[in-house]
């Protein structure tokens, strides 16, 4: 044994010589020492070199790190706002119709004050009371994209109706043509099997967008569509029988204006099938008992029965690719981080299918390591590798490289948000504590750029649940795309395109108000209903056809179209009080007009979209971009402080007489669902419902710069909240706002009132 005096001082030697070698790194070299102290000099005794074999692959195993959950402050940065602070304006003694001397009081300290709880249904109805009782009118954006959101839906649903229904029973039948031929040649029991269930795939497809389609009589065919129609009718986590796994058919409910008409549902319900049905590109078979198929074989036979068919003759693929764009239109195409997906363009360049033989392609599968080889070629095409600097490789440190590969027959598209509040509905509290600690819609904005919503997360940070910061990461990787380089950015939306000017502060010198930083926060309660506005409105179909005549018969004769096509016509107000001009306002937001101008530019452009729409729904489109055109003008002559024609003032105040011919009723209900649950755990649903209320009618301070004198404008503002459950109809929804008995969201407490039915807006 060795003496106590003797260890230590072996260790004192030990310890001086660790310090002496850590200075001289330090000094010659610039290396950290921290790891220095725990190099241990003495000799480990292996006894044989295979022991010293097992020890160094022991330590080089990689160090299981766990996995960092990220706090709110660490995901959300604050962003700096420019905003102006008013001199409160005291309107003591002063009755203004339809606010409570509360709502004048607030309205004196923030120059503006939402009525959430109007007694108009539409927007144009606040500007035709202004008209008709000499109110100057404050003509928001509101106003003017709500009426275009609507429009373009009708558009979008009329050339689903009219184009895409057709196309899409045209493709699904040209390649369970082919798929049927396969069947019949095949002479592998495995591979016959492969093909069946490719071909209840398709049958399915086939029989969401056209009911009255029947099954093909091919082994099992009929029997797997029917269980698996029936898991998409209850709309639930259950086994699919076509593909032997668990599946979430919650995804196949429709949402919004796609609720509207059976035609619509169905077409709703064949497009998520078709994209969210997965094939992973893998050896391994998978089912239960004698029922076992092979995905990657699975996707090369329907992939071939894609290349060899024929669709309005001419290869099916032309017809795909077309239905791909145009579902990429209808939706933005979303990512999925945890997989690598490849599509049929990705196919056609590594499999040449041209020829008619099954054989050829099955022995091509054949061949060793030809899977291998096709996923080092996925990979060049699709690297999945993040920047350093990337938020998810701090979120996730699973390796992206080990992603599975999956093939989809087309990309998933649509609202992101949608997926993401399904998967969170089950974790959303039921008691009236969810409005404060779930505020999902400054969630969402802050994914989407929306500076103010970061702030006032950040302001109320010690509400907001851990369970929901905890899922911010997932809706992130929703909207944000990677790119080949490790970069990302946001992906490509139509409507946060447009939408994003919303989270824009005015420039200096315009109206105070419009700096605040309260105006600044409403604006984002403007945005988000604005997006849920466009999940759910859908203008009539008339109104593609706009008729000449207007429903204000009794007020004026003399108003068409024409009021948005020329700048010397416009209809006059009628009321016998008026007796000088009035100054009207138009929210100096440029920005937003000039998209809406360009959205609508972009769509007029597609041909394939237009060509069903007749002369009078062309027109109509042009009557648009002519007043996007018209109101971006006056709204740079307001930022600018430079005074409006006559003729634009009377734009202004007549505008009510451009929106009834479009505008359709405001209130709308989206409920989320917690349905990624099993059948046999209904019990357990939980969810939430997304609302907008009437409009709501936006009394705001303004002064003419050229008379500096002070007026009181009224407007139609779009109102949102958020309510527990999923139990809410349509019809209850108008009944509680009748009643005034909604709760408003915390963070828009401060400028939106909810007054009681005897002191609504008159």
């Amino acid at each position: 044994m060795v003496p106590n005096s003797l260890h230590n001082k072996n260790k004192s030697r030990k310890t001086k010589v660790q310090v002496i070698i850590s200075i001289m790194l330090v000094l010659f070299f610039g290396v950290n020492t921290s790891c220095i102290y725990a190099l241990d000099f003495n000799p480990i005794p292996f006894k044989s070199p295979s022991q010293q074999d097992q020890l160094f692959t022991r330590q080089q195993q990689p160090i299981q790190l766990k996995k960092k959950e990220l706090t709110l402050e660490e995901q959300v940065d604050r962003v700096e706002m420019p905003v102006n602070f008013l001199q409160p304006v005291p309107l003591a003694g002063i009755r203004i119709a339809g606010l409570t001397a509360k709502s004048i009081a607030q309205l004196g300290q923030n120059y503006f004050v939402v009525i959430a709880n109007s007694k108009f249904k539409s927007m144009y109805e606040v500007y035709r009371d202004n008209r008709l009782n000499n109110k100057p009118n404050y003509v928001t954006t509101d106003s003017i994209i709500h009426s275009y959101l609507a429009f373009t839906n009708r558009v979008y649903a009329n050339f689903i109706s009219k184009q895409l229904v057709k196309d899409l029973n045209e493709l699904l039948a040209a390649m369970l043509k082919v798929a049927i031929a396969d069947y019949q040649q095949a002479e592998d029991a495995d591979v016959r099997e492969d093909i069946e269930r490719n071909i209840a795939f398709l049958s399915l497809a086939s029989t969401l967008i056209n009911p009255s389609f029947v099954p093909p009589r091919i082994g099992q065919v009929p029997e797997l569509v029917s269980v698996d129609l029936k898991a998409i009718e209850r709309g639930s986590k259950s086994e699919s029988a076509i593909f032997s796994k668990e599946v979430d058919f919650s995804h196949f409910t429709p949402v919004g204006w796609y609720k509207t008409s059976n035609e619509l549902k169905h077409f709703y319900q064949c497009r998520e099938w078709l994209s969210r049905m997965e094939f992973p590109i893998t050896d391994i078979a998978t089912g239960t008992g004698n029922s076992r198929t092979n995905n990657f074989r699975r996707s090369v036979l329907l992939f071939r029965s894609l290349d060899l068919a024929e669709a309005q003759n001419k290869p099916a693929l032309e017809l795909w690719g077309k239905l791909a764009k145009y579902f990429g239109i209808l939706g933005c195409q979303i990512e999925n981080w945890q997989e690598r997906t490849v599509y049929a363009q990705d196919y056609k360049s590594m499999f040449k299918s041209n020829a008619n033989d099954l054989k050829v392609t099955l022995n091509s599968l054949a061949e060793p390591f030809y899977r291998t080889k096709l996923l080092l070629a996925i990979r060049r095409q699709k690297p999945v590798n993040l920047s350093s600097t990337s938020i998810f490789d701090l979120a996730d440190r699973s390796s992206q490289a080990d992603a599975p590969a999956i093939f989809r027959l087309f990309q998933i598209t649509g609202e992101p948000e949608i997926s993401w509040f399904r998967d969170i509905a089950n974790i959303y509290p039921s008691d009236s504590l969810a409005l404060s600690t779930f505020p999902l819609a400054l969630i969402d904005m802050h994914v989407w750029g929306g500076g103010q919503a970061n702030n006032i997360l950040l302001d109320n940070v010690w509400s907001v649940d851990p369970l929901l910061v905890r899922r911010l990461v997932d809706l992130k990787k929703l909207v944000i795309r990677r790119l080949p380089g490790g970069q990302t950015e946001p992906i490509e939306n139509r409507r946060w395109q447009m939408l994003s000017s919303y989270f824009r502060v005015f420039p200096e010198g315009i109206q105070s108000v419009l700096r605040s930083e309260l105006w600044t926060s409403r604006r984002l309660e403007s945005a988000f209903a604005a997006w849920l506005d466009g999940v759910v409105s859908l203008a009539p179909k008339s109104a593609i056809s706009i008729s000449s005549t207007s429903k204000a018969k009794s007020e004026t004769k003399s108003e068409t179209k024409s009021e948005v096509k020329s700048s010397t016509h416009s209809a006059q107000p009628v009321s016998p009080n008026r007796t000088k001009p009035i100054s009207h306002y138009l929210e100096p937001d440029a920005d937003m007009f000039l998209r809406l101008a360009v959205d609508a530019r972009r769509l007029m452009s597609d041909s394939n979209i237009t060509q069903y729409l007749d002369e009078a729904g062309k027109e109509h489109f042009n009557d648009f971009i002519r007043l996007f055109d018209r109101l971006a003008k006056i709204a740079q002559l307001e930022a600018s402080g430079a005074p409006i024609s006559f003729i634009d003032n009377k734009l202004l105040g007549n505008i009510d007489l451009i929106l009834e011919k479009v505008d359709v009723p405001l209130p709308a209900i989206l409920p989320i669902a917690n349905n990624s649950v099993a059948d046999a755990d209904k019990s357990s649903h939980t969810g939430f419902t997304m609302a907008l209320g009437n409009p709501g009618v936006l009394f705001i301070i303004m002064q003419n710069r050229q008379t500096l004198k002070w007026s009181l404008g009224r407007g139609a503002v779009y109102t949102y909240y958020e309510i527990p459950g999923t139990n809410l109809t349509e019809s209850q929804w108008l009944k509680t706002l009748e009643t005034s008995s909604m709760k408003q969201l915390p963070w828009t407490e401060q400028f939106d009132i909810i007054q009681s039915a005897s002191v609504k807006t008159k």
